[in-house]
């Protein structure tokens, strides 16, 4: 359900209409009563119906009535709409509501008295119940607190937040379960406040929630031993709050506030706990809009990067990015050229800041990067792992030739057939003259898994004849069996040729009950693959030629 309040008409049936309509007209909607923020009740012939908006949208409804049970919309509902339709708009127009006379009702419910109850008595009520209920207060505080002015809006949600760390301490000063709860509660509800404040763009109130947010509720999670997947998760939607924050045109000034608070905040120890301040540190990045900015944020970077083997690898990868989107910026040309030599003067900090920057968007730096380090070291795993990166990048930029050359010596040296199909894919020109420089590259560049890498290549290019010379060379039944598949059905004689080979050798060779094993192995692997024939053609070769190995083998089957 999501529609405008002020198109109820369009939003709800006919027949739902006419009877909210009716009820309306009739009088029947006693009260109507905002119980929670956003969330109205009203009563309608004895019914409570619940109505969940936004500002301007109808976001959720609900009855206890039958047909409400049935259609998800009833009169009742459309009743109480349509009041709220009116309510709001005499809201917005400053139009008091007229006195009328006083409504009878059915039941004794919440509504009723609230509708009906004297403001002061029900004031008077509500400061001596929250006296003796400390949770009635906080959510008392957490619903209202917008509505106090201070001269500091920050210092009141930080008391606010205070008040509720306190309280959800135990008497070891521990912060128990049901407190980690209500802090998490309560900061729900806070920050659907600063959501509500940035739509509105009340963004000095929506800054000062989510400020008490991060300095006071985000710290806690370090000292957490339970809940701490819930709390992480609200912590990085208080992130995402100030990210939304950052995204509207806010007043230079708040900005300046917000990247004063998040500068210092990059350096505490209770935000390393969890990475959080992976989150500070790509909010200081979206900030880092001046020459100024960004030397305060490098100086900043700096500083931390120099302790990186205290920081995890996420921590130290956020820093990293840090480093290269300012660097990248102009006027930092000659440090970035720096910069560049001291990560090159290690092959894993190479690879390090290479996968870094493709991961974060940043291609450029790590082309750079990668053509220095494929420049720099010679060996033939580190050279790969660059080159895969690279290939990324050309594939993204659908760089034909790159990607060709780039997926053909990264096919030479893992032997992966997803670069020969890469290559296959962008490649112009004659392909088998290509298949035969790529084979003779693989002969000489990987001679210790040319055979199994070849063997791979022409099985995916169907050229049996190659293949075959292979499995010859290596006279592997075990290889035989691995690609006799590309043979069946309609080059079985070519295959019966090979096992008979390969069978002979094996046999007059090899002596005793494993041999035997095996071959009934390979019989039973044809076999699966419908290969009736073959095996009957294999079982007479090796009868005609080795009787008593046949004879053996009659016997295991009967075992």
């Amino acid at each position: 359900m999501n529609f405008l309040l002020k198109n109820i008409e369009l939003s709800l049936s006919e027949a739902h209409l006419l009877a909210g309509e009716k009820l309306f007209e009739e009088q029947k909607v006693t009260a109507l009563v905002e119980s929670e923020r956003n969330l109205w009740v009203a009563d309608v012939e004895g019914f409570e119906a619940e109505i969940q908006i936004t500002p301007s949208r109808v976001k959720a409804c609900s009855c206890e009535c039958e047909v409400f049970l049935n259609d998800k919309m009833c009169g009742h509902v459309a009743a109480g709409l349509l009041a709220l339709r009116r309510r709001v708009s005499e809201k917005k127009k400053g139009v008091k509501r007229k006195a009328g006379k006083r409504n009878q009702y059915q039941k004794l419910t919440v509504n009723a008295i609230l509708d009906q109850a004297d403001k002061e008595e029900m004031s008077a009520f509500i400061r001596n119940y929250a006296k003796r209920n400390r949770h009635f207060t906080i959510a008392l505080k957490t619903r209202f607190a917008g509505a106090v002015p201070m001269y500091d809006n920050a210092e009141k949600y930080s008391q606010l937040v205070d008040l509720v760390i306190k309280s959800s301490r135990n008497k070891n000063e521990e912060i128990s379960v049901p407190g980690i709860k209500q802090i998490l509660a309560t900061g729900k509800d806070l920050l659907g406040q600063a959501y509500d404040s940035i739509a509105l763009e009340h963004f000095v109130e929506g800054w000062a929630v989510l400020f008490a947010l991060l300095n006071r509720v985000v710290p806690i999670a370090n000292k957490l031993a339970y809940e701490t997947a819930a709390f992480l998760e609200f912590t990085d939607r208080v992130f995402d709050g100030v990210e939304m924050l950052l995204d509207q045109p806010i007043p230079p000034s708040l900005q300046e506030d917000v990247w004063q608070f998040l500068l210092q905040t990059s350096n505490r120890l209770s935000f390393r706990g969890h990475d959080r301040v992976i989150h500070v540190l790509k909010l200081l990045i979206m900030l880092a809009d001046d020459s100024s900015r960004r030397k305060q944020l490098l100086h900043t970077v700096d500083l931390e990067w120099k302790r990186q083997h205290l920081l995890t690898r996420d921590h130290t990868k956020q820093l990293l990015v840090c480093k290269l989107e300012i660097l990248s910026k102009r006027g930092f040309k000659s440090q970035l050229k720096v910069f560049f030599e001291e990560i090159a003067s290690s092959p894993d900090q190479i690879l390090f800041a290479v996968e870094t920057a493709f991961e974060n968007g940043l291609v450029a730096e790590a082309t750079l990067l990668a053509d220095k380090g494929l420049r720099q070291y010679e060996h033939p795993l580190f050279q790969y792992k660059l080159k895969t990166y690279l290939l990324e990048i050309a594939l993204q930029k659908e760089d034909q030739k790159v990607v060709v050359g780039l997926g053909k010596d990264c096919f030479v040296f893992s032997g992966n057939l997803k670069y020969l199909r890469m290559c296959k894919q962008y490649f112009e020109g004659e392909w088998e003259s290509f298949l035969g420089e790529l084979a003779i590259d693989v002969a000489n560049q990987n001679p210790k898994k040319k055979n199994e890498i070849l063997a791979d290549l022409y099985a995916e290019e169907s050229n049996l004849e190659m293949l075959g010379e292979i499995i010859r060379k290596r006279d592997s039944l075990k290889i035989l069996m691995k690609y006799d598949h590309f043979y069946l059905p309609k080059n079985q004689k070519e295959l019966e040729v090979i096992y008979k080979l390969l069978l002979d050798k094996y046999l007059s060779n090899h002596l005793g009950i494993k041999p035997t094993e095996k071959i009934l192995k390979i019989f039973a692997h044809l076999r699966k693959q419908n290969a009736h024939d073959l095996v009957e053609k294999l079982v007479r070769f090796i009868r005609e030629k080795y009787p008593q190995r046949m004879e053996l083998a009659m016997e295991l089957l009967t075992l």
